[in-house]
């Protein structure tokens, strides 16, 4: 493998599919990264339907692998005139 040793920290996107990527080309055990962290800044925003994101807590049932640390729950983009009753 072409990965380096000893990688600290793999930081990935709240988004399902980054997730997941992350996972895949990192995965977690004797080479993968020591730590896994999510940060929406690393998110696109609005792109398509399927970049709306779910609540970290959710998030966390299916990738217990990752740290949501400080993930607000409506981490995605939410135009003002729809963030009412939402956020």
């Amino acid at each position: 493998a072409l990965l380096p040793k000893d990688i600290q920290l793999a930081l990935t996107s709240p988004l399902t599919r980054a997730a997941r990527t992350c996972l895949l080309a990192l995965p977690p055990g004797e080479n993968g990264a020591k730590e896994y962290r999510v940060s929406a800044v690393m998110s696109e925003h609005l792109e398509a339907s399927c970049d709306i994101g779910r609540p970290p807590h959710e998030l966390a049932k299916v990738f217990p692998e990752l740290t949501f640390g400080n993930l607000d729950d409506v981490w995605w983009y939410v135009p003002e005139e729809h963030r009412e009753g939402i956020t």
